[in-house]
């Protein structure tokens, strides 16, 4: 029988990676890594959604940080901008080439109130134990949170998840795809119970789904 995948759900605290003196700088910022991509594992690209009280503040603390370079401003969205950046060798602790090397896939990454939260896909229980591992060698604090099976058939139509779907049905419902709009993100944050930024990355996927979905 093959292994079955498993979702793990953890926290993170990691001071010797990315972005971990702006986010020292700037603590109060939201951020939301939604790619990593590289043929160097060890100085990938990320590209960020950050929530940012004050967005100056923060374009400071990143041009000051070494630990990445080349930062981008790709584009805004409501109160949320996304950047491009690559990670330098100043980040002592870089997780990405290890988590790769496992198979294991990267399906959320956030970043508030000094920790990482992570939703991640392993290949099998003894992967997460391998990550787990590599956090504990590099001083990187781990906390689990929720581990449970890979379901076959948590997407669902047009690849949303329930999440997605729900957030978007809200979202159409409330009027946010409005012209004015009718509806906030502030709004639908509190229409389903959870964060801007959740709602914000739950909109981002779901249209990146169907898009997927359209262009097959």
């Amino acid at each position: 029988m093959s292994p079955v995948s498993i979702i793990a759900e953890f926290d993170v605290q990691n001071p010797n990676t990315a972005l971990s003196n702006a986010l020292e700088t700037v603590p109060e910022v939201e951020l939301e890594i939604v790619q990593q991509v590289g043929t160097d594992p060890d100085r990938p690209y990320l590209f960020v959604w950050v929530a940012a009280p004050d967005e100056e503040a923060w374009e400071g603390a990143m041009a000051a940080d070494e630990t990445v370079c080349d930062v981008e401003r790709y584009t805004a969205m409501d109160d949320e901008v996304l950047y491009r950046m690559q990670i330098t060798d100043a980040a002592e602790s870089v997780s990405y080439g290890m988590w790769v090397r496992l198979g294991a896939e990267q399906l959320q990454a956030t970043w508030s109130e000094g920790w990482w939260h992570v939703r991640m896909r392993f290949p099998d229980r003894d992967a997460l134990a391998t990550c787990e591992t590599w956090c504990q060698d590099n001083d990187v604090t781990f906390r689990l949170r929720r581990i449970y099976s890979d379901p076959i058939d948590e997407r669902g139509g047009h690849g949303l998840t329930r999440e997605q779907r729900e957030a978007l049905t809200v979202a159409q419902e409330m009027g946010y795809f409005d012209v004015p709009r009718r509806a906030s993100m502030a709004d639908l944050a509190e229409e389903l119970g959870i964060s801007s930024q959740a709602v914000s990355e739950r909109l981002r996927r779901g249209h990146r789904a169907l898009v997927e979905d359209l262009l097959k």
